[in-house]
């Protein structure tokens, strides 16, 4: 009954670390091996009662309409990233020269623009991810 309890208790405490970005979509920590403790803000895309690490050391984050998320990441030289679905994440935008702002029409660094739909098609395209 105890060991039921205790169980019960770290799912809500492991679900209470999530954020919600929009759609399947979420952020949060996950458990990191082999010193146990926990890496920030994850890419989770939740399927069911299932949810699967996409990404890690997320450091921004912005849903796209209905199924992408494009996202900045330590993991990957600070660039963007775009995923759709249960797609591989592709990066659309190097930040060397600049940061980029997320805008609902795109992606934007100064007077130069990436429109999501552009964006979108590209994603769509990477192989699905395993």
């Amino acid at each position: 009954m105890l060991a039921a309890l205790v169980v019960a208790v770290a799912a809500c405490a492991r679900d209470a670390d999530l954020s919600f970005v929009g759609g399947k979509w979420w952020t949060g920590y996950t458990a990191s091996w082999p010193h146990n403790g926990r890496i920030p803000h994850a890419l989770f895309r939740i399927k069911g009662d299932q949810r699967e690490v996409v990404d890690s050391m997320i450091e921004s984050v912005y849903h796209y309409q209905p199924d992408c998320v494009a996202y900045q990441s330590g993991q990957h030289d600070h660039d963007v990233l775009l995923v759709c679905g249960d797609r591989v994440p592709l990066v659309v935008a190097e930040t060397k020269s600049g940061e980029w702002t997320y805008l609902p029409l795109g992606l934007r660094r100064g007077i130069v623009t990436l429109p999501i739909d552009s964006l979108r098609s590209l994603a769509l395209q990477q192989p699905m991810r395993r």
